[in-house]
């Protein structure tokens, strides 16, 4: 920025730094600044491009980190709604034969519901 303008100050830095994190393209970024009188050549091109650069990656990354974790929240949804209840049929499960594997895990349900009432 010194090159350019001559001078450099925090004020005029933090000025550039806002207006390239708003900016969506190149271009806008190099129309702010000649509207900030910066003058209109190679090396404010190159600047305004460097400014692109350098705060588009950051601005790029975040949306898709954000972009990321809402698709992997839409994936889960989608899966979670795709469940449904399981109906019991009567008919069978009344034939008086209990399945050993269907005992084995209704009382390790139950170990599990007394250990958390004991815990509590």
């Amino acid at each position: 920025m010194h090159a350019i303008l001559g001078v450099s100050d925090s004020t005029t830095e933090k000025y550039i730094m806002a207006l390239s994190q708003k900016a969506k393209t190149e271009t806008e970024i190099l129309d702010s600044l000649l509207d900030s009188d910066f003058p209109a050549n190679a090396e404010t091109r190159t600047f305004a491009h460097q400014l692109f650069e350098r705060f588009a990656t950051k601005k790029q990354a975040q949306v898709s980190a954000y972009r990321q974790r809402e698709e992997e929240l839409l994936a889960k949804r989608r899966k979670n709604e795709s469940y449904s209840l399981v109906k019991e049929d009567l008919e069978e499960s009344s034939s008086g034969e209990d399945d050993p594997a269907q005992l084995k895990l209704f009382r390790d349900l139950e170990k599990i519901k007394n250990q958390r009432t004991e815990q509590e």
